[in-house]
């Protein structure tokens, strides 16, 4: 008997589930029995005859197609990729058969399927078709036509460091036009490949590289098309090595505890410690671009925000060491509002302590409104609310946005915060899903409020 905690992300509890197993001969799943709901335990239970991989899902109607790969003249195509694409999912199969022939015998019915062929620099005309129950469909052969490539992509290349060593085993993430597409790593060499053809919207990719714990590097490619194999060559990362320090209005460096220095904390919250004589180092993208640091020592902080410069290999400040000051805390109430007409949507406002290492992350920790918070170890869910109060009342970033429990939905409305008397007002487009995190950023700084509008997508921060 296979007994089945609830999923949370369930909203229905049917009185049955079927219960299936994979077949591994087969390559399919087999429908075996069924599991019952349990309401005293949240559970779903089920009496199974064997023991292999076991599943819960409600029932699909399926079906069969059939066809081949061949080229225009006719030849058979042994190793083309086949793309099966329904209703928002996407299944890649290589084709082995030497005669080109494939056939799906587990396939979706009722809803359309996309069907392309892939191989080399080419691809066969998307073909779409919907199957009934039961059915078995001869499709004939997708036709492989010579540099006719429909989007599909999978992009390699080679990442080096300034010094032309490769970056091993380094995570990437591929964007295109701004939506992530997946993530991968480097192999030993500083070599990668997608693992997963993608379909491209734009010839607008981006590779977003994590050079260390905290900094992402963003490399982008306007192309003149996608081939099926899109390779980049070798993608070097010029970088700057940032070195400071700090010292208390006293003259002494003696530090303690949690002490450290936030880069660009609206847009990464990059942080990076100070060791106990005040030292710190970090490296950011060698770009010209004028950046800016918070930093936080015992009870201190700078009177200002410090600009630099990333603008050579080595960029040394410890001429002259940063002066800090006691630190001091604010007590202000924002009060937040978010206008739609969809039932799902909710405001999240997150807080960043950067007096302290931890992470900000919406969906997971420190949530003043909206999504979770951590509590001795365990995840809280908050009330998902439209609108509503929070405080400023210690030095630090605080992000409200506006969400949807489904990420990838769009979003439409008005999102408006009011801070001290004065109301910032933010329309956003229905177009814009709210993985992006479209929204408003505050900092509060040495008494100091500051309110800019972000957007995760292309991580801009502009002044309001």
């Amino acid at each position: 008997r296979l007994t089945y905690p609830m999923d949370s992300n369930i909203e229905t509890t049917p009185a049955t589930i079927p219960l299936w197993y994979y077949d591994i001969e087969l390559g399919i799943w087999v429908e075996d029995g069924v599991a019952v709901y349990d309401a005293g335990t949240n559970t779903y239970s089920g009496t199974v005859s064997h023991f292999t991989t076991w599943n819960l899902d409600a029932k699909a109607e399926r079906a069969v197609f059939q066809g081949c790969v061949e080229d225009a003249s006719g030849l058979r195509i042994e190793n083309a990729a086949l793309v099966v694409e329904a209703q928002g999912w996407m299944k890649v199969k290589q084709n082995e058969d030497a005669q080109g022939a494939f056939k799906f015998i587990n396939a979706p019915a009722n809803f359309p399927i996309t069907l392309t062929a892939l191989s080399g620099d080419s691809s066969s005309t998307p073909l779409t078709f919907t199957l009934s129950t039961g059915e078995t469909r001869e499709l004939g052969c997708l036709v492989l036509d010579q540099g006719a490539n429909t989007g599909f992509a999978s992009v390699s290349g080679r990442v080096l460091n300034s010094d032309g060593t490769p970056m091993s085993n380094t995570h990437m993430r591929i964007k295109d036009n701004g939506e992530d597409l997946g993530y991968l790593y480097t192999d030993a060499n500083g070599y990668f490949q997608t693992d997963i053809y993608t379909r491209p919207q734009s010839n607008k990719l981006t590779l977003s590289i994590q050079q260390s714990s905290f900094l992402y590097i963003d490399k982008t490619y306007q192309l003149d098309k996608f081939t099926v194999n899109t390779n980049l060559g070798d993608i070097e990362l010029k970088t700057s090595l940032i070195k400071g320090c700090v010292v208390r209005p006293d003259g002494s460096s003696d530090f303690t505890g949690t002490n450290l220095v936030s880069v660009d904390a609206l847009r990464s919250n990059t942080r990076v410690s100070i060791d106990q004589n005040g030292q710190f180092s970090f490296v950011a993208e060698q770009n010209n671009f004028a950046r800016t640091m918070y930093i936080f020592a015992d009870n201190y902080t700078l009177t200002r925000a410090e600009k630099f410069n990333a603008n050579a290999d080595v960029v040394d400040m410890t001429d002259t060491c940063f002066v800090l000051e006691p630190a001091a805390d604010i007590n202000e109430t924002v009060s937040v509002d978010f206008a739609s007409d969809f039932a799902t949507d909710y405001l999240l406002v997150d807080f960043g302590e950067l007096m302290t290492a931890n992470d900000i992350n919406p969906r997971l920790y420190d949530a003043l409104m909206g999504g979770y918070t951590e509590v001795n170890g365990q995840q809280v869910e908050n009330e998902k609310l439209k609108s509503g109060s929070f405080s400023l009342s210690k030095n630090g970033v605080y992000r409200v946005f506006a969400m949807r429990e489904d990420y990838s939905a769009p979003l439409q409305g008005t999102l408006t915060i009011t801070v001290k008397g004065k109301s910032y007002v933010l329309e956003i487009p229905k177009t814009f899903s709210s993985y992006n995190w479209l929204g408003f950023g505050i900092e509060v700084h040495q008494g100091k409020i500051k309110v800019v509008e972000i957007n995760r997508s292309t991580y801009d921060g502009r002044p309001s």
